[in-house]
């Protein structure tokens, strides 16, 4: 059991602010399925500095990391207590010397830590499941990215709040494209031989009976 500090939407699953932490694996990190998507994407070339927006148990922290040899992650989680395990799971995977972990709340560490790290290449946003929090989160980190900075924002379908978010970010961002692949959006930033912006879905079959009427 740990002490959980809960800045954003919280848990589906369990709404004490004691938790228990086979719980928490068990419902809370990103699938294995997952995992393999975000390690792909981080290992796109040029890819060298790693901003994740909720570390929970570093599970996909690690995750971001695996096939990228070069790159270093930078995390912030809000509760010490699941930090702590987080700092166990980068050390257990012999990722310590690549990782800075930051403790604390998004909108008190961003201004200083983007300054610092800057570019930053790949952007997981995964922590909070607020609409507005995405957006402000969104608008800071945006001016901080590499030219080829790609987004990537866990839980689009986490309630009718981050939906609605996901779909105004996708009509409102208009220099990126957007792809909807139900666990993950992904804001592509477009170059000029694009030509046209495009907004895909590319959700397995087996998600999209759940997204007629998901939360109506």
């Amino acid at each position: 059991m740990i002490q959980k500090k809960e800045y954003g939407a919280g848990s589906h699953f369990q709404r004490s602010d004691v938790l228990r932490v086979a719980k928490m694996a068990r419902h809370s990190p990103v699938s294995t399925r997952e995992s393999r998507h975000l390690a792909q994407l981080a290992s796109a070339p040029g890819v060298h500095t790693i901003l994740e927006l909720g570390t929970h148990f570093g599970l996909s922290g690690a995750s971001l990391l695996t096939l990228n040899a070069h790159a270093r992650l930078h995390t912030i989680e809000g509760c010490p207590a699941t930090a702590a395990i987080a700092a166990e799971t980068f050390r257990d995977a012999g990722l310590e010397a690549r990782t800075s972990l930051h403790i604390g709340r998004f909108e008190d560490v961003l201004p200083r830590l983007l300054l610092d790290i800057a570019p930053v290449d790949f952007l997981f946003i995964d922590g909070d499941h607020r609409g507005a929090a995405l957006r402000e989160n969104l608008r800071r980190c945006l001016p901080f990215l590499s030219h080829r900075g790609l987004v990537v924002i866990g839980d689009i379908y986490w309630s009718r709040d981050m939906q609605d978010a996901w779909q105004q970010l996708c009509s409102n961002l208009r220099e990126y494209h957007a792809v909807d692949l139900f666990h993950f959006g992904l804001l592509i930033p477009m170059r000029p031989r694009d030509g046209m912006r495009h907004q895909l879905a590319l959700t397995d079959t087996w998600h999209k009976p759940w997204r007629i009427g998901l939360f109506e």
